[in-house]
């Protein structure tokens, strides 16, 4: 599959070495209406436990007024 350079860079799974060396906790935020809402959950279970948090909500994609 052919990517975009965008969708490549934005990634973070172009990053994963890099986030894994920095041994810092990785935040997802999905939503459950997201088209994308599978790539989150993969993100995250790339991650080591203790180092990642997730949270999935009833949005779309970048609809998630009041989220802090």
């Amino acid at each position: 599959m052919v990517m975009s350079r965008f969708w490549v860079e934005a990634s973070p799974s172009s990053y994963m070495d890099q986030i894994r060396q920095a041994d810092v906790p990785l935040y997802i935020q999905a939503g459950w209406y997201d088209d994308m809402r599978r790539e989150g959950a993969v993100t995250f279970a790339n991650m080591q436990p203790g180092k990642r948090w997730i949270v999935f909500g009833p949005w779309t994609h970048c609809a998630n007024a009041g989220f802090q």
